[in-house]
């Protein structure tokens, strides 16, 4: 294994479940298979680490199996931590989908389900959508599994600590939606969050140095933004922040899906520009993994309509970095997937400049937001049912 996930990180109110924790994700690390190596690497006593040990075995955390001494002693026991212990259920929207998802405590995913939601969907038409992933999802996870809670990564405007979806531009007859009422039935623990504070988390959580300011912007099927102060997102725990893709751009006419004219996502959005790529010869998928892939080569300059979308872009990236004036600004989505695309948006972000005496922003791109967006979203379900078993 890897290692446990910076983001489980389980309330514990004793010392004593603290080492229990230290001891497991010890194992977790690789860093130990047996008690004597983590007697060693933990400093603890060994009467402590089989203490330990055994309330891990027994909770099923942790594997124990023997092997030969080799002599007359008796045999040595080899300890494997056991991942797929606990796993949260993960909904995330992608493109004009939704997908549940089974991620164990190693942030692997154990199985996987998405069905595609048409755009006059309703909260009926979503309730019915999601109790049938969670089913689905249910049935293909392994049966030893426990299932920790259920986690809601959206897209849109959210009251995440209502536990209500309140609007998608993807779904715009969708409002106010009570996710957990959706999926209540099951007796499971609900928690509802925006998907890309989740997944801002998950990259700071990895990240050396999180001081300052970091903003995440993804430009993709939609386009939103999401920002960190010295490693917590603004506003996250309302659900409510960065809807960029629904700010007005002057001289544009387009209706948008939200119900205004003229939003960003009508003119850069991939929804929008990918009817005027189809007709310059790119098929572009509407998910956005391979929508990334078979945009990674294509030449996109030349193509009237993204141009548009890319000079719009720079706009707003601009505009962000004067209002905000983050350390590091990263960028995800498929078109930055294209390794033309990403060098000339550093380069126009560069001619643009901050304004006189600010620093000018470290600028990256990446591509891994399902996967970290996933992981951030199965924390805290994970976290509260680490905390009873460590207990």
């Amino acid at each position: 294994m890897s290692g446990p996930s910076p983001l489980l990180r389980p309330p514990l109110p004793t010392a004593h479940a603290a080492e229990r924790w230290r001891v497991l994700a010890t194992l977790m690390a690789g860093r130990a298979s047996a008690r004597r190596e983590l007697s060693d690497a933990l400093h603890l006593r060994s009467t402590s680490v089989s203490d330990h040990v055994g309330h891990l075995v027994a909770s099923g955390l942790v594997v124990e199996s023997h092997r030969p001494s080799g002599g007359r002693g008796r045999p040595s026991g080899v300890l494997i931590a056991n991942p797929h212990r606990l796993a949260a259920v993960v909904y995330q929207v992608e493109s004009q989908s939704i997908a549940a998802s089974c991620v164990n405590l190693a942030g692997q995913e154990l199985a996987r389900v998405s069905r595609h939601v048409p755009p006059q969907a309703d909260n009926a038409d979503m309730a019915g959508v999601l109790g049938a992933l969670l089913d689905e999802v249910t049935l293909a996870a392994p049966t030893a599994t426990e299932l920790a809670g259920i986690s809601f990564s959206l897209s849109g405007v959210l009251d995440a600590e209502a536990r209500r979806w309140l609007f998608s531009s993807r779904w715009p007859a969708l409002r106010d939606f009570d996710a957990a009422a959706a999926v209540g039935p099951r007796g499971l623990p609900v928690s509802v969050a925006r998907n890309l504070d989740v997944e801002l988390s998950a990259r700071l959580a990895h990240a050396q140095d999180t001081s300052g300011g970091t903003l995440l912007v993804h430009w993709g099927w939609g386009i939103g933004a999401a920002y960190a102060v010295d490693g917590v997102p603004v506003n996250g725990a309302a659900g409510r922040f960065g809807e960029i893709g629904h700010w007005r751009m002057g001289g544009e006419a387009r209706p948008c899906r939200c119900g205004g004219i003229g939003c960003l996502e009508t003119v850069a959005g991939l929804w929008a520009c990918g009817e005027g790529l189809r007709e310059a010869g790119l098929e572009v998928p509407t998910d956005e993994h391979l929508a990334g892939l078979r945009l990674r080569d294509a030449r996109l300059f030349g193509v009237p309509c993204f141009e548009r979308a890319f000079e719009a872009m720079v706009v707003s990236l601009g505009n962000l970095c004067r209002v905000l004036f983050p350390r590091r600004v990263i960028v995800s989505g498929p078109f930055v997937a294209n390794a033309a695309v990403w060098s000339s948006l550093r380069e126009a972000l560069a001619r643009e400049g901050p304004l006189p005496g600010a620093p000018a922003a470290d600028l990256q791109a990446d591509q891994r937001s399902r996967e970290l967006e996933r992981e951030g979203a199965a924390a805290a379900p994970l976290n509260t049912a680490l905390a009873r078993l460590l207990a």
